[in-house]
């Protein structure tokens, strides 16, 4: 429904994008839930970027920091793990991950040579 509150709180809610927020807790960290307010994530990430939802070859990933590890989530399976570390990541639009700008991944984690 339009206009109608699904979260209420004291602390901060922040738009991850596509249909997730994070919903801060008093410690600072957050949880994810989507447009409806279920949550969706119960890990208590840290931190995101302003581009941590992306859409590739139909499918929705998410780029959540938990204390200093980043994970790449599938949005679309459940918000299962596809890959983590604790170097700084990003997702590449032609459907391969990026470790440091210098490692390269599949959508699976799997390394490319």
């Amino acid at each position: 429904e339009k206009g109608k509150a699904i979260l209420t709180s004291k602390q901060r809610i922040a738009y991850i994008g596509g249909d997730y927020y994070a919903y801060y807790k008093a410690d600072g960290s957050f949880t994810v839930y989507d447009s409806t307010g279920e949550e969706v994530l119960e890990d208590k990430c840290t931190d995101f970027t302003k581009d941590a939802l992306q859409r590739i070859d139909g499918v929705t990933y998410v780029i959540l920091n938990r204390n200093g590890r980043h994970y790449i989530y599938d949005a679309d399976d459940g918000f299962k793990v596809v890959f983590s570390t604790e170097e700084a990541v990003a997702l590449d639009a032609r459907g391969f991950i990026v470790v440091n700008e210098r490692k390269y991944y599949d959508l699976k984690g799997k390394a490319i040579n």
